[in-house]
């Protein structure tokens, strides 16, 4: 592991790949509230989870927030996926036929 002193976080490329993968998972699970709660939009909301967990994470060891060898961080990702997973349809507004 290489630690660079006095450098912004967005200014590596870890940093700035964290950022893009952070701003594309809210993206996603933003637009996975308004998807039918069927089991593929629950998946892919699960992956788009995922990668903005990963993203977090990254962004945040950039920071020297997180500790890159701690276990905790594997959290980020897995309750991104767990996020993606329950918010799938939650806003969604279903139709009703009229009598």
């Amino acid at each position: 592991m290489i630690i660079v002193d006095d450098v912004a976080p967005l200014a590596t490329l870890a940093g700035v790949l964290g950022m893009i993968a952070t701003l594309l998972g809210i993206a996603g699970l933003v637009a996975s509230l308004f998807l039918p709660a069927t089991g593929s939009s629950r998946f892919l909301a699960m992956v788009v989870g995922l990668l903005g967990g990963l993203g977090v994470g990254a962004l945040l060891q950039q920071a020297a927030i997180l500790d890159p060898g701690n276990l905790a961080g594997l959290l980020l990702p897995a309750g991104g996926a767990v996020v993606g997973l329950f918010v799938t349809g939650a806003l969604r507004r279903t139709s009703v036929p009229a009598p």
